[in-house]
């Protein structure tokens, strides 16, 4: 089961900065996407991550118990090495 929690908007001061830079600094503002908890919705906020891939994660966590560690990442199709060396920190188990 999942529980889906609204978002808040973001604070008046945060708005400044737009873009996909942005959306990185907000997702790196929260601390590190947990892959074990994480909504699709949440893993799309990583940079490189699209609906597909964020969807992959999920299917791939659900079909294997969860992640033991971050560089498990690279067991999902359509995530490589470069992709996990650019989340390790975005990310956590």
């Amino acid at each position: 089961r999942q529980v889906l929690v609204p978002e808040r908007a973001p604070a008046a001061g945060a708005a400044g900065g737009g873009g996909a830079a942005g959306g990185a600094t907000a997702a790196a503002a929260d601390g590190p996407v947990n892959l074990n908890s994480a909504t699709v919705e949440e893993l799309q906020r990583l940079d490189g991550i699209g609906p597909v891939t964020a969807q992959r994660i999920v299917d791939h966590r659900e079909a294997h118990g969860g992640f033991g560690s971050v560089e498990e990442l690279d067991d999902v199709p359509g995530i490589g090495p470069a992709t996990v060396a650019a989340l390790r920190d975005q990310v956590t188990v």
